[in-house]
């Protein structure tokens, strides 16, 4: 299956809840995990697709970014072992999670070597911590 089949294949397990994933995300996950030349989404054990489609359940993060003590974000990269306010993108404390960035976001971070090994690090700021000079910043609106 190319990208999109698997995409389309995807859209039609989760029916009329199709806006509650991040559908490009699971197909991302298939392709790594089982790799995109998979017969189909068959192929993959029932219980592992479950837990598949759930890790990428934006729902709760959705709103959770939208309750009343929601607040800008800014991301911050930085190498290991810089010290940087606020908390690493993976840590579980983060207030937003890679898979529930904006894709300019997701990009943004990638251009800054954010993924490619772990020398790269992808910190959340709030609103009141302040960006330290010298490291680049992204503002999430």
């Amino acid at each position: 299956m190319n990208k999109q089949d698997l995409a389309y294949a995807i859209s039609t397990t989760l029916g009329d809840h199709i806006e509650d994933f991040d559908i490009d995300a699971i197909v991302e996950e298939i392709g790594a995990t089982y790799g995109f030349d998979i017969a189909g989404i068959d192929d993959i054990p029932a219980d592992e697709y479950a837990a598949l489609i759930e890790r990428h359940d934006i729902t709760a993060k959705h709103e959770t970014a939208n309750t009343e003590d929601s607040m800008p974000l800014t991301l911050v990269s930085a190498n290991a072992g810089d010290t940087v306010p606020g908390i690493e993108i993976s840590d579980p404390d983060s207030p937003i999670t890679w898979e529930s960035l904006p894709a300019a976001a997701q990009q943004w971070a990638t251009e800054q070597g954010y993924g490619d090994d772990d020398s790269e690090l992808l910190y959340v700021l709030k609103s009141d911590d302040e960006v330290p000079g010298g490291f680049p910043s992204y503002q999430l609106s």
